[in-house]
């Protein structure tokens, strides 16, 4: 747990950068919050079941942390990005929720999904909730995907936006709550 930027913390020593895949998932309850503006491959946040814990991660205020590839969110992991953090996924950067998802902040998606999973068993249990002042931002094609049903959820309670692009972005979880503001490019 502890700061992103504590070199201490990765093995090997040295804080990952845009190469790097980062693995927050040694085993225990802790949390990693990405201190400084950071560009990453992937990250992987939570281990495999049944080690055990909780891994979380948050992005804070102030803060913007932009994947080049992948980020996955396992069954045992948290993912929020705190009201002014803002995280830039790539056209070759999905989101994959086994776990939660909180936005308080900006999720910008270029041209990629968010992908949920949740079939009601121990190894996934994803949704995402975008919380009042939370602003997802579609750039192009792509939105929120039901990727294993039949107890993935997505409750928007914040600001869904198609900001560029043109063709359609779905939106789709199994349990939703389509509250919230939705405006189209």
């Amino acid at each position: 747990g502890g700061n992103w930027s504590d070199t201490a913390s990765w093995d090997p020593h040295g804080v990952p950068g845009p190469g790097d895949i980062a693995k927050v998932t040694t085993t225990g309850t802790y949390t990693v919050t990405e201190d400084q503006n950071t560009t990453v491959a992937g990250i992987i946040i939570g281990n495999a079941l049944p080690l055990g814990g909780v891994q979380q991660f948050f992005v804070p205020a102030g803060v913007t942390l932009t994947a080049t590839a992948p980020i996955t969110v396992n069954e045992n992991g948290t993912f929020t990005v705190v009201n002014g953090g803002t995280v830039e996924l790539a056209n070759t950067a999905p989101l994959h929720l086994l776990g939660q998802g909180t936005n308080f902040g900006i999720i910008v998606l270029t041209n990629n999904n968010i992908y949920l999973y949740n079939d009601g068993t121990s190894a996934s249990q994803g949704g995402l909730v975008n919380q009042s002042g939370g602003l997802i931002l579609l750039n192009g094609l792509g939105g929120i995907v039901s990727a294993l049903r039949p107890y993935d959820y997505f409750q928007n309670h914040g600001l869904v936006a198609k900001t560029a692009g043109t063709g359609s972005s779905s939106l789709a979880a199994s349990v939703g709550l389509l509250d919230g503001a939705y405006t189209a490019a």
